[in-house]
């Protein structure tokens, strides 16, 4: 089975890039994305997506984006299921 998602939006967080125990560097932030105005709102709505970026892609990003910055990012999608 395959699992891939894109997203394209804006980054809502400071990028903080953060390191495990054992030394792999790792970022987590949110996208914000808007999707279009629906006819009868009077504004569009945006989803808040948290993403964790992993290694040199995490040290990419901390170097050369920021907050607000435009980003397309492409991965896999994990739910975590809370209990009731």
């Amino acid at each position: 089975m395959l699992n891939k998602s894109v997203i394209i939006g804006r980054i809502t967080d400071d990028l903080k890039l953060s390191k495990t125990a054992s030394g792999m560097s790792y970022l987590s932030f949110s996208i914000g994305c808007d999707r279009p105005k629906a006819p009868n709102q009077d504004r569009a709505t945006t989803d808040f997506i948290r993403v964790k970026a992993w290694s040199k892609s995490a040290g990419y990003l901390s170097q050369y984006c920021s907050k607000g910055d435009k980003v397309f990012i492409e991965g896999r999608l994990t739910v975590i299921v809370t209990g009731k």
